[in-house]
């Protein structure tokens, strides 16, 4: 398993940019792909944050950097750039307000010395402001999977500061998690569960 895994880091780092960023063909492509880059810093962050890989934290901070300074906008949004050929990968992730709480979610899984070192807090912060603007009044009308990645983000990026105590983080994801319990939908099949899933029915 843990040569499989290495073999699978090594053939990932051959889609990297010069960048930093990457994409489903590597140089091949134009440009590196928002969705694409925070998967991979996403994954390579888990994977050496375990202690499964030996991941090289230079690649990890420069695709953050290419996020950062090239992708984001002042209003803290992280549009997509580049193209995703197996979109069905993103699920509800490849676009909009989604998009950023998946980056946010992604940048928020570096070692701590790497987030610190790009000195995240100050734009993330933004970018969580971007999202709480744009989910705004218009909650009920947002998939399940726009909330839950929000609150995932919002959470992991407290986490990741550090100062904020439980009841903080609580308080806010606590209007996020109430609307997730309002769109949960009971199973009539299931009489252990009966408050058991929910439904991708909007995808952003």
């Amino acid at each position: 398993l843990m040569n499989n895994m290495n073999s699978g880091y090594q053939r990932e780092l051959t889609f990297l940019h010069p960048d930093g960023s990457f994409s489903a063909f590597g140089t091949y492509d134009a440009s590196g792909s928002t969705w694409l880059t925070a998967f991979v810093i996403q994954v390579f962050s888990e994977a050496g944050n375990a202690g499964f890989l030996a991941v090289d934290g230079t690649v990890i901070s420069e695709a953050a950097t290419w996020l950062k300074d090239t992708v984001m906008s002042e209003s803290g949004r992280f549009p997509e750039v580049g193209r995703v050929c197996h979109r069905e990968m993103q699920g509800g992730s490849a676009s909009g307000v989604t998009l950023t709480a998946f980056v946010l979610r992604a940048l928020s899984t570096m070692a701590q010395d790497v987030f610190d070192s790009l000195a995240l807090e100050t734009p993330l912060a933004t970018s969580i402001n971007y999202i709480e603007t744009q989910i705004g009044d218009v909650s009920s009308e947002l998939d399940p999977y726009v909330l839950g990645l929000t609150c995932n983000g919002i959470i992991s990026y407290h986490e990741r500061i550090g100062g904020s105590s439980a009841a903080d983080i609580a308080a806010a994801v606590s209007d996020y998690v109430d609307r997730l319990k309002e769109l949960q939908e009971a199973d009539p099949m299931d009489t252990q569960c009966p408050d058991a899933f929910w439904a991708h029915y909007n995808p952003a």
